[in-house]
């Protein structure tokens, strides 16, 4: 029930006297609402915006490892431990790059060029899910990030990747293989991964 049903059904209570007594309720409680919802406006714009300096002003150190593909304005930075044992070989229009251990890659004989940790590349020309991409192909593919007109991906090997007789160059392999939940990647310079 409101206050003008109410006053009709007790009457004998004039219509300025419910206007007056709805005023002042308003007006009582109205200004402490009122500067509480600011003061909380308040907080948490100042936290937001103190969470998104601390997230985006980051500033990659100059002795990291990175790989640039500026095709598509992304960056891979890559661990510590990788320092001198990886080759990148990218793509002409950089948009995407392989990358390998380098050992492995740059030994001679039967097993020389292979070594693959993973590629980065753009692989559709139109947004996809990681659902799609699974029923699309068979390879391993893992959906990285769409735009409105590309779906890129980052692909693993899906057979042996160094010499079976050589138990080093697999330990290698294995260590850094390990380590790739480690890189961080960093799109037009937001921090995504």
């Amino acid at each position: 029930m409101n206050d003008r049903q109410f006053a009709d059904r007790i009457g004998n209570i004039d219509d300025r006297l419910v206007e007056e007594a709805r005023y002042c309720r308003y007006r009582r409680g109205g200004g402490l609402r009122r500067f509480l919802a600011a003061a909380v406006a308040a907080a948490l714009m100042a936290a937001s915006f103190t969470v998104g300096a601390l997230a985006f002003s980051r500033e990659v150190p100059a002795e990291q490892e990175i790989i640039e593909l500026p095709g598509v304005g992304l960056k891979l930075i890559l661990p510590d431990s990788w320092k001198g044992h990886y080759r990148v070989d990218m793509d002409e229009d950089t948009l995407g790059c392989d990358v390998y251990v380098k050992s492995i890659y740059e030994q001679e004989g039967e097993w020389a060029e292979t070594g693959l940790l993973f590629g980065v590349y753009k692989e559709y020309d139109y947004p996809l899910s990681q659902k799609e991409i699974d029923e699309l192909t068979p390879a391993s593919n893992w959906h990285f990030f769409s735009t409105p007109d590309a779906t890129y991906v980052i692909t693993y090997a899906g057979d042996v990747q160094w010499d079976p007789d050589d138990p080093k160059q697999e330990e290698v392999f294995r260590q850094m293989r390990s380590e790739i939940d480690q890189i961080r990647f960093l799109v037009d310079g937001a921090l995504v991964y």
